[in-house]
């Protein structure tokens, strides 16, 4: 992933608030992009052929 994209990051879901509502914890993967809305994100992941089961914006704010 970090070959295709230099700018992503890996975090542990059950560090960030967004992810609380899933009682099950993961590794996520972050692709350093800033959006301005989720239209637009899912745009970039259609684009760089991302799936729905492979790509989710989330606001982490």
């Amino acid at each position: 992933m970090h070959n295709k994209n230099s700018n992503v990051l890996l975090i542990w879901s059950g560090d960030w608030p967004a992810y609380s509502s899933n009682s099950d914890k993961y590794y996520v993967i972050l692709a350093g992009e800033g959006f301005d809305s989720t239209d637009e994100a899912w745009n970039w992941c259609k684009a760089n052929n991302y799936g729905p089961n492979d790509c989710m914006p989330i606001d982490l704010q």
